[in-house]
């Protein structure tokens, strides 16, 4: 029963957003983008400074940010965040439309922007249609939330369909394909948006790193060895870090690791890791406020995940100068290249995990030659600087034509 309601909504919601789009065509493309409306929910605040503050320092003069409650103030950032009844009434989802469609009569924007394509992105591209304005989708989880109609994402709708659907797959791709603008993190989910969809504009944006907060990454001893960032969830394996752990003590006993996060799985990890005798081993330190401290203190930054797009916590690490494990997943190699900056190991290889892990631990200056190198790497491709500006360019092109 779940499977057929999911079916259907999405069905629904995407065929109507495709009928909208095609009959409302965008106009205003060369008025220039000055004010956007993005739509999204902000699970922590490092994710919404590595994604919203780039974009007010694009050169715009106003964005409004559609969400749940505010994050943080930053300028040139207007809230727009649906009353309480408006959540109960419609859903949060539906609520964050209404408040969008409510204010747009006032405010206008030239563009409008979702993060995931169900439902903020679907909700930005109707917004778009029906205010005659460009549309924006930012693919923030890469072809996850796609393929297969997106069963694997970490949506409860999309979870519902409890398996891939070549239908809602179908229409996803339809949906792609109306977007003026569709944003990736890396090469892999640009090639997987354009063999499927025909948006007017596929563009290689990622999240950012504020460096001038890691002063101090090349100075004092690293206390930890190896870390892991991430929401304690299945989809992010941290078991399988556990596991890495496990193996990589065999060789070196005095192996210090920590977890940062928190999520569903918390006790259960906790649990594993009292059980396999970890516990002065493992550190679990959950939800942080400044994950910029933690990773200035580790030598190895660990992704486990069954998938990512271009991780920010890896960004954020590989700025800090961790030297970065993972597997091979999403677009992570874009940035972490095998033997230069890090390592990247087959997925799902936990005895290949240990051994790299080992490796910079025990070889004599390894360890540092690829800090020096990831730190240089990430730094010059993902400071919020740099990625301010490649949002700029962005912003033109869509208004003048003119390519990068």
């Amino acid at each position: 029963m779940k499977r057929v309601t999911a079916v259907g909504v999405l069905t629904a919601v995407y065929g109507l957003a495709v009928l909208i789009s095609k009959v409302l065509k965008p106009f205003g493309r060369r008025e220039g983008v000055r004010e956007i409306m993005v739509v999204g929910t902000f699970h922590n605040p490092n994710w919404f400074h590595a994604h919203v503050t780039p974009l007010t320092r694009s050169g715009v003069d106003r964005v409004y940010l559609v969400c749940d409650e505010p994050v943080d103030e930053l300028e040139r950032l207007v809230y727009l965040c649906p009353p309480p009844l408006l959540n109960k009434l419609f859903s949060r989802a539906g609520a964050k439309f209404i408040w969008g469609l409510l204010h747009s009569f006032r405010v206008r924007p030239d563009l409008y922007m979702g993060y995931h394509i169900f439902p903020a992105a679907v909700s930005a591209l109707v917004l778009a249609r029906l205010f005659g304005r460009l549309s924006s989708f930012q693919v923030t989880s890469g072809q996850l939330e796609i393929e297969g109609g997106g069963w694997g994402a970490e949506n409860k709708l999309l979870v519902a369909l409890q398996g891939p659907s070549r239908l809602i797959e179908r229409l996803a791709h339809a949906v792609t394909s109306e977007f003026d603008s569709v944003i990736v993190r890396g090469t892999q989910a640009r090639a997987y948006v354009e063999r499927h969809s025909r948006p007017w504009r596929i563009e290689i944006i990622t999240g950012s790193v504020d460096t001038a907060k890691l002063k101090g990454a090349d100075d004092g001893e690293r206390s930890v060895d190896i870390t892991f960032v991430g929401r304690m969830s299945e989809y992010k394996r941290p078991d399988g870090f556990v596991d890495v752990v496990a193996r990589a003590a065999d060789r070196c006993p005095d192996i210090r690791a920590r977890m940062i996060g928190d999520g569903p799985l918390f006790k259960e990890v906790a649990g594993n890791i009292a059980a396999r005798g970890l516990a002065e081993r493992i550190d679990m330190v959950g939800q942080v406020k400044n994950v910029y401290d933690y990773l200035l203190d580790t030598r190895i930054f660990a992704i486990t995940s069954r998938w990512e797009g271009l991780s920010i916590a890896l960004m954020e690490a590989m700025c800090a100068g961790a030297v970065p494990i993972v597997f091979d997943v999403g677009d992570l190699k874009d940035i972490v290249i095998d033997g230069e900056t890090g390592y990247v190991v087959p997925d799902a290889d936990v005895s290949e995990f240990s051994a790299r892990v080992t490796e910079v631990l025990k070889t004599p200056g390894l360890c540092e030659r690829l800090s020096v190198a990831a730190s240089t790497v990430a730094r010059a491709r993902c400071d919020v600087g740099v990625i301010a500006e490649r949002w700029r360019r962005h912003f033109e092109c869509l208004t003048d034509g003119r390519e990068n």
